[in-house]
């Protein structure tokens, strides 16, 4: 059987701020995963925890180790189009919730 070469490209940026930059996440395709790609930490999860702490992103920055800076572009990134990291959010929270009433 002939073998299949799948190639992987680099993933485009979709925003940028401060150097910090938010592309897609090569492994799970749409935009509600989008990453940090130098903290290799997923925007879904980031924003979660804000929206959890009264949008403090310093509080969150330091939960996550990460510099302020990359919470800002977390933040001018899910303003920007918060639609996909919402959706996600709230079918986290749907499937959350169905589990625990099970």
């Amino acid at each position: 059987m002939a073998e299949t070469k799948v190639e992987r490209t680099a993933p485009t940026v979709l925003f940028e701020l401060d150097g910090e930059q938010i592309k897609l996440d090569p492994h799970r395709p749409g935009r509600a995963y989008a990453r940090l790609v130098r903290h290799e930490r997923p925007l879904w999860a980031l924003t979660g925890d804000l929206r959890g702490n009264g949008w403090n992103i310093v509080q969150t920055a330091h939960d996550y180790d990460l510099p302020v800076s990359a919470m800002r572009a977390v933040v001018a990134y899910y303003q920007s189009e918060p639609q996909f990291i919402d959706a996600l959010l709230l079918l986290n929270d749907d499937a959350f919730e169905s589990f625990g009433s099970a």
